[in-house]
């Protein structure tokens, strides 16, 4: 007999039977006296458990369950029958392990994912974190005397617009543009542009790290280096988001972008291809963070203004082949006109 019929054999549904509807109550329904009412006595639940021993409670993936089954001891983990899956619902089996689900579905589609841990749980051991300097905007100022004279200056202020509209389109359509609202962008800004790269120390992998090979979650690797750029079928949506990968993704392209179609019911339901800037997915709260862009290959309005050229081209196509068609036929008509006039004046002239 294989483990997987000595499981089942040895596992026991118990059933906790219905208490009888108290006839005072306000939910009785007289035509069945056993129906389930709608306020059950706490004392006396209506569910099933599934129980099994302890010597076969083993781990779930030799058998190709979704979880384990309890055992007596652990009597916590007993399943209640309103939480099976049905026909209805799919419930959560492993809310423990939800960010490390989160974190499969991202690897199947061969994606690299920043996993954030509690303090508790150790990084990736492939890619340490590595410092860089990063510098204050009290310590920039400091060292450079001519600090409020550059960002004051028209050039620095376009260029920084356009980092913020990129990096953060939601809280530069909310507050008012100046340096005061955006003192975290700034600094941003001047540590990813102005500092010396001779200053700063990669925080990122640079190449293929000396692999061969593709490991899958970690570093996605070709023939010419580091992969870092992923594109991915998703669906507009409303407020500047996106459904992409089973989860609804932020764009950090503006709205107000020429490439990025406006979410409208002609185009809601169309697929459009985005680039994945990254994805994050957090132990702590059991979230995932997708951000993507709009690929710039890709712009709706042009593609409808090529159809409709298509379409208008096609057209004076037609009406040009029709027009020389009916032309053809008026030609042939006269011609057979002045074929008759002919006929007839040489038949006049012997007669």
């Amino acid at each position: 007999m294989s483990d997987l019929n000595k499981l089942f054999r040895a596992t026991k549904l118990r059933q906790i039977k219905i208490a009888r509807v108290n006839p005072e109550d306000h939910s009785f329904n007289s035509i069945n006296a056993f129906a389930i009412p709608l306020r059950q006595n706490p004392q006396k639940p209506d569910f099933q458990v599934v129980s099994t021993y302890e010597s076969l409670g083993k781990d779930y993936e030799e058998y190709g369950l979704k979880a384990s089954l309890p055992t007596k001891k652990n009597i916590r983990k007993d399943v209640i029958f309103s939480d099976l899956t049905n026909r209805y619902k799919a419930v959560p089996y492993e809310k423990e392990n939800q960010s490390t689900l989160n974190k499969k579905k991202l690897t199947g589609f061969n994606l690299p994912v920043n996993h954030i841990s509690s303090g508790n749980e150790k990084g990736n051991p492939l890619i340490h974190g590595l410092e860089k300097n990063y510098y204050s905007l009290q310590r920039i100022n400091e060292e450079n005397p001519d600090f409020l004279k550059i960002i004051k200056s028209a050039s620095f202020q376009k260029e920084f617009k356009n980092y913020v509209e990129e990096k953060s389109p939601e809280k530069y359509q909310l507050k008012k543009f100046n340096l005061d609202n955006f003192k975290w962008e700034l600094e941003e800004f001047l540590n990813e542009r102005y500092i010396s790269d001779f200053d700063k120390i990669p925080s990122g992998p640079i190449g293929t790290g000396g692999l061969l090979y593709n490991l899958s979650g970690r570093v996605t690797n070709s023939p010419n280096g580091l992969v870092y750029k992923n594109v991915i079928p998703a669906r507009p949506m409303a407020y500047n988001k996106s459904l992409a990968l089973g989860f609804v993704a932020d764009n950090v392209i503006s709205s107000s972008s020429t490439s990025t179609p406006r979410s409208t019911h002609r185009n809601v339901l169309q697929c459009r291809p985005e680039i994945v800037e990254g994805i994050t997915v957090n132990s702590i709260n059991k979230t995932v963070g997708l951000k993507t862009s709009v690929a710039s290959f890709f712009n709706i309005r042009k593609r409808s203004t090529q159809r409709y050229n298509r379409d208008s081209s096609s057209f004076n196509n037609d009406s040009k082949n029709g027009t020389d068609a009916l032309n053809e036929q008026t030609s042939a008509e006269d011609a057979a006109k002045a074929k008759e006039n002919i006929k007839s004046q040489i038949l006049n002239s012997i007669l």
